[in-house]
């Protein structure tokens, strides 16, 4: 599974990564000393810090073609004289990218509940 999270840059700098890790392992350790919830707590923060561990940071002016990228790392990507086709590694299935919308900013889009 993948999500991506938009976290305010203000908060944590350059150094998010090491920031997430050091936050749930301090939650961690406060569950094994009994000072905190239980297993279930454990399980979820242990999850969490394996996630952060592959964190990858987004650029805020990123492309569609970096999209792409960051969602199906394994990708392989062959420039073309019109455009780039993608092998996803999906049997033989490739799909093809005009340069003008792969080079296009990432539209994000913002779900309200």
């Amino acid at each position: 599974m993948k999500v991506l999270i938009d976290i305010p840059n203000y908060e944590f700098n350059n150094d998010i990564a090491d920031k997430f890790q050091d936050y749930f392992n301090r939650v961690k350790q406060d569950i094994a000393n009994g000072t905190l919830c239980g297993n279930y707590e454990i399980e979820t923060t242990e999850m969490f810090l394996a996630s952060f561990k592959r964190l990858q940071v987004l650029p805020d002016n990123a492309t569609n073609g970096d999209m792409i990228k960051a969602m199906f790392p394994l990708v392989e990507v062959d420039v073309r004289s019109n455009g780039y086709e993608v092998y996803f590694g999906i049997g033989t299935a490739t799909q093809y990218f005009n340069y003008q919308w792969w080079n296009a900013p990432y539209k994000k889009v913002r779900y309200w509940l």
